[in-house]
């Protein structure tokens, strides 16, 4: 089997928008078969999600009752407004979309989408040839 390494050398906040980058496709076709309709995540759908991920990880380490009021607190959403330079309604519009996607269940990250990288994070995708194609 042949292999490709990709290396993207980014920080500690972009890391969060690399990795939705890359799942995009398949994050906007398996959201689109659970809802039974076309999901385009936007790119600033994807920042907000990204900062939120970056926080999760940051507070992973408090108790998911407050990780969750931790990461829906003023000061969070403040620097997320500022980062993205959005409105605050802009802001609560995402947090609705993310929620009705389940990508956010309440005020926590699905754990299907969190992800907590210590120096770094790595994914694999592997095309396979199906065995009875020439």
């Amino acid at each position: 089997m042949s292999q490709e390494v990709f290396t993207i050398t980014t920080d500690r906040i972009a890391i969060y928008k690399h990795y939705l980058l890359l799942k995009k496709p398949f994050l906007e076709r398996g959201l689109s078969y659970i809802h039974k309709k076309h999901i385009s995540l936007n790119p600033k759908l994807i920042d907000v999600f990204a900062m939120l991920m970056y926080y999760n990880n940051k507070f992973k380490d408090l108790d998911i009752e407050i990780r969750g009021k931790a990461l829906m607190s003023q000061p969070v959403k403040n620097d997320i407004i500022n980062a993205l330079d959005i409105t605050q309604p802009q802001l609560n519009t995402y947090i609705s979309m993310l929620r009705k996607y389940q990508m956010l269940r309440g005020n926590i990250i699905n754990d299907k989408f969190a992800i907590y990288p210590n120096g770094g994070h790595e994914i694999v995708f592997k095309l396979n040839i199906k065995d009875n194609e020439e």
